[in-house]
């Protein structure tokens, strides 16, 4: 069996949409666009972490794909399932596709979005 049949974690693919409420302000919320799907998160290598971070961007986590997700950049995946970084909230930020034998696994570099994990408030 291949890793490309077995991916580790499941995650849910969001997308925020804008909408107004009846007295003109800007609503936010978070659209499904896939849910349960089959990917695999790992730490972003070092030389990744710097090569965004000249663009000030902070990519911490890559999420690799058996399929293509399609995401734009701003999209979530939400870690559901897994060995590892269930829970946290990723924050699409660009693509890292890979080869794997005679696969290609299709990646995204992100951000994580949300610290409750790591947070020492109570």
């Amino acid at each position: 069996m291949s890793l490309l049949d077995n991916l580790p974690h499941t995650v849910r693919h969001e997308r925020m949409t804008h909408s107004r409420d009846s007295l003109g302000a800007d609503l936010e919320a978070r659209e499904v666009i896939a849910a349960s799907v089959e990917a695999w998160v790992q730490n972003a290598s070092r030389a990744e972490v710097d090569e965004f971070g000249k663009r000030d961007e902070r990519i911490v986590q890559k999420v690799y794909f058996a399929t293509n997700p399609n995401p734009r950049v701003g999209d979530y995946f939400v870690v559901t399932a897994g060995p590892s970084h269930v829970g946290e909230d990723l924050k699409f930020q660009a693509d890292s596709d890979r080869s794997a034998g005679l696969g290609v696994l299709y990646g995204a570099l992100c951000e994580l979005e949300n610290n409750e994990r790591f947070s020492t408030f109570s």
